[in-house]
């Protein structure tokens, strides 16, 4: 890691230790290509640490994409230790914001190895063991995390905090997840509502993209990871004491409250 890529990987990390938010990164240090800001992201993955457990994929559709100045997704290191089994009670003092997204994942049954790529959605499904309903928490240390830009957000993990899973989903092939229904609703308020196309027009796209990005960094994805593939309704921005529930039909519902 060049200096100035360690330097924006250190401010981050303090501003996440300290839990504070700040504008940007010094622009000497700034990162100006997506090979810089995932440089910057693998330092602050390490100083969170613990096992990794999978991958998210974010700016999954075209608006979002337009926003920040980019054609393609973004990934995040998910790590075990911020993967809760649903219902999940998280304390709201260990982030600065709390947004949830409700999200289609899976976890792999077979490795996607690099010599195989590309890959596409149709022959990423084999490799595919499971369908499993989650909330995503997602956390900045960015003061305005929708117009900092796409490195920025790469550089701070994808502004990934932690994964809220239902439970593992066999029978899911024979469904039409472009057009698979979810809502989810905040202290019983009226429900957002969005389709499994939402993300990338099918949520197997992200993966087959996940797959090749990653094939094209000389990796590749393994088995039992889990793969969030991006958000399906509007944004819910909570705060302590609030209590979530996404209902994902026929694969159950699951919850999530934020605790003082």
């Amino acid at each position: 890691m060049d200096n100035s890529s360690a330097r924006a990987a250190a401010t981050i990390i303090a501003a996440r230790r300290h839990l504070r938010r700040m504008p940007h990164i010094d622009p000497k240090h700034q990162p100006e290509s997506l090979i810089e800001a995932y440089a910057v992201q693998d330092q602050v993955v390490r100083y969170i640490g613990g096992e990794p457990e999978g991958w998210k994929i974010g700016c999954t559709n075209v608006a979002a994409q337009k926003q920040l100045g980019v054609d393609e997704p973004f990934r995040g290191r998910v790590l075990q230790k911020a993967v809760y089994p649903s219902p999940a009670t998280i304390s709201a003092g260990g982030t600065v914001m709390r947004v949830v997204e409700t999200e289609i994942a899976f976890r792999m049954g077979a490795a996607l190895p690099m010599k195989n790529a590309p890959y596409t959605r149709e022959t990423v499904e084999p490799a595919i063991e499971a369908l499993i309903p989650s909330l995503e928490i997602v956390d900045s240390v960015w003061e305005d995390w929708e117009k900092v830009g796409a490195l920025h957000l790469i550089a701070d993990n994808g502004c990934h905090a932690g994964l809220v899973l239902g439970d593992d989903h066999r029978n899911w092939r024979d469904i039409d997840l472009a057009e698979f229904e979810v809502s989810v609703s905040m202290n019983g308020e009226a429900p957002l509502t969005g389709k499994g196309g939402n993300a990338l027009g099918h949520p197997l796209n992200g993966v087959a993209w996940l797959a090749n990005d990653l094939a094209s960094l000389g990796r590749g994805l393994k088995a039992g990871e889990v793969i969030s593939t991006g958000v399906l309704t509007g944004l819910l921005y909570a705060n302590a004491g609030d209590h979530i529930v996404a209902d994902y039909g026929q694969f159950g519902k699951i919850e999530l409250t934020f605790e003082d």
